[in-house]
């Protein structure tokens, strides 16, 4: 079973996997006539870390920890809350 379907230009039914080992993850390729690409070299197994393009047929992805995943939705919360301050300060609001 496929956890994730891409559905882009040329990606294989069974493209490739990404599995979880001890030392992170590593993607490895299904035998894919197009290939699977890790920051732009074609590999057959590699690990792959935080931040990192995985390119998939026409797919492109960007690998993001749990960490890293939440970096820009936490910093967009804090420059709201600074614009929401800033526009109380301006209405004579002082919260």
């Amino acid at each position: 079973t496929n956890a994730l379907v891409l559905h882009a230009e040329g990606v294989a039914a069974e493209h490739c996997m990404i599995v979880p080992a001890d030392k992170g993850l590593f993607v490895v390729d299904l035998g894919s006539e197009g290939g699977t690409f890790v920051g732009g070299e074609k590999v057959v197994r590699e690990l792959i870390a935080h931040g990192q393009i995985l390119k998939i047929g026409s797919a492109v992805l960007r690998l993001l920890d749990d960490e890293g995943a939440g970096e820009k939705p936490a910093a967009k919360k804090t420059a709201k809350k600074a614009d929401d301050k800033a526009e109380d300060a301006k209405d004579g609001d002082a919260s």
